[in-house]
């Protein structure tokens, strides 16, 4: 593979949403790592981590090295090169004490959000960060600076700036590569699903080369990219072009298996948050497709979803991006980051060192507050549900809590830790993007045909659900119990808009799917499958097929009325009766007087 050219250009402001997410180096501010905000702490001290380093060797894939580096610093060589920093930087390298976790939460300036202008004011990312102990760590101004301000982030790197070392570049670029593996795996599928434009997107990393005239060469051609990329190491400088943009950010969230926060912060301090997730997808051939995914937050839902997570001792990942600069920051959080792994998890807290205090008693309940989390309702937010909470089950539960507290899609945590399959995998994406080339339609000959009716059109595959896990089953069981006509718990509200919405959303896709060959009649944008019931009582294949695809078929089924619902029933024992009885004729094993009989 060719070396690629180096551009030197200073790089112009940015003009849309995606454009303003990419960043480089340290852009203009060149030869300085210029903070964003400071927190109030104390300097002059600098604290190392205390968690003991695992002695494994690492390797190039996701969830293996990515545990490693969360739990320790990794390898420390004699030799190591600082990246340049100011004097502030050089004097500032700390950790902040950890609060009491009965320490009020601070959450920007308090002001009440119900006249007309104070919904969402700005919140400066300082008052963001200061409950969660966090501090910007400045990295390296090379162009990959999303990168390495990921791995500050994930290993919770010990001072306020991450060291240029050689240890630093090979474990960052791992990292790099696990994150590009994904990017590669996706690709194929993230075109046909539109989540990216693959023409547009090759464009953007390599604007002197004209256009592609066909999707399946521009996806070939980003795929080609991305190989070279994920075995591009971490301390080699690279073009304005090639900067981190939505994309690989959407792909660390999917590498590291849990949602993470990008602050994006003005000259006044202000911060406008990101948070980057994943989810799963249904494609056209009926196989589910994860890929990651972003949405831009109120100030107000940027509060409320810290918040929450503040009360579980969930501390997310964060980023920050100095628009100004067009640079990205790490954040650590210092001692908070390591006691709050260890609430919960007797595991993780053994590995921690005795020097902490608070080790020995870190998972402490009172026998009198101690309480079998399983005999709990884990989604009312309640002080003494939250206090057995933290201390009996893992931070990774806790965020699935919280997810399903405030709504939110709860997040597979099983990782990629197969590199052997992965890497099979990104091997036949590349032969089948190849063999792509010349087609006219884009993985045309790929797609299962739904035509026909009955025995003709196989069920479908069930669209993907909007959360799993042991949380979001005993509410989904409690909305199905709860008697007709009576309001619905509090707590478990926010729960039935997430999966009246992914009803709903399965339903739209059933229909746009699947309307040329069920001849579904035409639906308003609002509609549900309430709204063509008598049409779908009248083809009993078609309500068939739907109920196989949504999601939550069963509280779909609740939602009907009760004449409906009998009808459906009479019309499923009639054909089960029919059905029996053309069984009997045909089984040659009865008595044919029999046979004539039915």
């Amino acid at each position: 593979m060719s070396d690629i050219e180096i551009s030197a250009d200073d790089p112009e402001l940015p003009t849309s949403v995606e454009e303003a997410t990419r960043s480089d180096g340290v852009g203009t501010h060149q030869g300085r790592a210029s903070p964003t905000f400071q927190p109030d702490t104390p300097s002059g001290m600098e604290v190392e981590s205390k968690v003991e380093p695992a002695h494994t060797q690492t390797v190039a894939l996701v969830q293996t090295t990515l545990a490693t580096y969360i739990q320790s610093d990794g390898p420390r060589p004699s030799a190591q090169v600082p990246v340049e920093t100011t004097a502030s930087h050089e004097s500032e390298e700390i950790v902040p004490a950890t609060l009491d976790s009965q320490q009020e939460f601070t959450m920007g300036r308090p002001h009440v959000g119900g006249e007309v202008g104070d919904e969402d004011l700005p919140i400066q990312a300082a008052h963001f960060l200061s409950s969660f102990d966090g501090c910007e760590v400045a990295v390296e101004g090379n162009g990959q600076c999303a990168m390495l301000a990921f791995y500050a982030s994930i290993s919770n790197n010990s001072t306020r700036t991450l060291k240029n070392t050689a240890a630093t570049t090979t474990q960052a670029s791992e990292v790099k590569r696990g994150v590009y593996a994904l990017m590669m795996a996706n690709l194929r599928h993230d075109v046909e699903l539109g989540l990216i434009d693959p023409v547009a997107v090759y464009h953007e990393h390599y604007p002197d080369h004209p256009f592609y005239d066909s999707k399946e060469a521009a996806t070939s051609a980003l795929f080609t990219h991305y190989a070279q990329e994920r075995d591009r190491p971490t301390n080699v400088r690279v073009p304005s072009s090639f900067w981190a943009g939505p994309n690989e950010l959407r792909a660390m969230a999917q590498y590291l298996r849990d949602p993470f926060i990008v602050l994006d912060v003005n000259r006044s301090g202000d911060a406008q948050v990101q948070r980057y997730t994943y989810k799963m997808h249904w494609l056209t051939n009926g196989d589910d497709h994860e890929s990651g995914c972003y949405e831009a937050l109120s100030g107000r839902q940027a509060r409320d979803y810290l918040h929450a997570c503040w009360n579980l001792h969930v501390l997310p990942y964060f980023m920050i991006r100095n628009v100004s600069e067009r640079h990205f920051y790490g954040v650590m959080h210092g001692e908070r980051f390591v006691r709050w792994r260890a609430e919960g998890d007797p595991g993780y807290a053994a590995k921690v060192s005795d020097s902490y205090e608070w080790k020995q008693a870190v998972n402490y309940l009172a026998p009198e507050e101690d309480t079998d989390p399983d005999s709990l309702n884990k989604l009312a937010d309640l002080n003494n549900v939250n206090a057995v909470l933290i201390k009996r089950i893992t931070m990774r539960e806790h965020l699935d809590v919280v997810h399903a507290r405030l709504g939110l899609p709860t997040l597979d945590a099983i990782g990629y830790d197969d590199e052997a399959d992965l890497e099979e995998t990104i091997a036949y994406e590349e032969r089948t993007l190849h063999e792509a080339l010349g087609i006219d339609q884009y993985a045309s000959g790929s797609q299962t045909s739904h035509d026909g009716m009955s025995m003709e059109v196989p069920l479908p595959k069930r669209y993907p659900r909007a959360s799993t896990g042991e949380v979001v089953e005993h509410a989904y069981f409690r909305l199905l119990r709860a008697p007709e006509g009576e309001e619905i718990d509090p707590d478990d509200f926010a729960q039935y808009r997430l999966v009246t919405a992914a009803n709903m959303e399965a339903f739209e896709r059933w229909c746009s799917l699947f309307r040329p060959r069920l001849q579904i009649p035409s639906t308003k944008r609002r509609s549900n499958p309430r709204h063509i019931a008598a049409w779908l009582l009248g083809n009993i294949d078609a309500l068939r097929h739907l109920f196989a695809f949504l999601p939550y078929p069963e509280l779909e089924a609740k939602q009907w009325t009760l004449a409906d619902l009998t009808k459906w029933g009479w019309i499923e024992v009639y054909r089960e009766q029919t059905d029996a009885i053309w069984r009997i004729t045909q089984d040659e094993a009865i008595r044919q007087d029999v046979r004539d009989m039915h």
